[in-house]
């Protein structure tokens, strides 16, 4: 009961602070929040045709590159595979250079941007090279030491 509560509580205080920059056209960090806002043309258009009923339709909130992405109506993509896209035979995709490292950190042995090296720039790819380089070496170096 109390988590419904608290979640319900939590929504309205995210739609009160969403309100709160409507209309507000030129990204603007929060530093309070430590949150990106931005209104947009795209999510203005969805509160006129909703009049009033419930749409998520408040500004765009979040880090800057999600906010700046919807302010230019652009965006980065970093395709890559790991061993989970490879099992479903579909490539993944991130939209910072910081989720790509996620990424990489997560499943070292099966990423690779091998069939996307035109989507990274050269220090991108040299410094994949060298974290794969590196977890490969601790790899080695784990299997000598169970050889022991």
């Amino acid at each position: 009961m109390f988590k419904f509560i608290y979640r319900l509580w939590d929504e309205h205080a995210y739609r009160k602070f969403e309100h709160r920059y409507e209309g507000v056209m030129r990204p603007l960090y929060v530093a309070k929040k430590d949150l990106w806002v931005v209104d947009t043309p795209f999510k203005q258009e969805l509160r006129q045709e909703n009049l009033g009923g419930h749409v998520d339709s408040g500004p765009e909130v979040g880090n800057i590159d999600w906010v700046l992405s919807e302010f230019s109506t652009s965006g980065l993509y970093f395709p890559f595979w790991d061993t989970r896209s490879r099992e479903k035979h579909y490539h993944e995709h991130a939209h910072t250079f910081s989720e790509v490292l996620t990424f990489l950190a997560n499943d070292p042995a099966g990423f690779s941007v091998d069939d996307f090296k035109s989507s990274y720039s050269e220090q991108e790819l040299e410094f994949i090279a060298a974290v794969k380089r590196r977890y490969a070496e601790l790899d080695r170096e784990d299997a000598l030491k169970l050889k022991k």
